[in-house]
């Protein structure tokens, strides 16, 4: 036995070893992405606002709250709001 020989089946081992794992973690974090619904909010002027997750009426100030593709907090008035619909 050589030691590149050796060198070669323990670098093989480990490949293998470590493929498994890596691959279960990149279809996990790829199926975790997607578990956030996507909603947009047309309103009555057009214009469109594109949310994360569903967007929840304030009843007591009349308003939908929701957070925005980038996770920022936001409101619009329940009166300027024609549609809610998922993306």
């Amino acid at each position: 036995m050589t030691w590149k020989f050796v060198v070669q089946s323990v670098a093989a081992r480990l490949r293998r070893l470590l493929t498994a794992p890596v691959l279960a973690a990149a279809v996990v974090a790829v199926l975790m992405a997607g578990c956030v619904p996507r909603y947009k909010i047309t309103l009555t002027n057009g214009n469109l606002i594109t949310t994360r997750g569903k967007p929840k009426l304030d009843t007591e100030n009349n308003v939908y709250r929701f957070k925005d593709a980038q996770g920022n907090p936001g409101y619009v008035p329940a009166f300027r709001v024609k549609e809610i619909a998922p993306l």
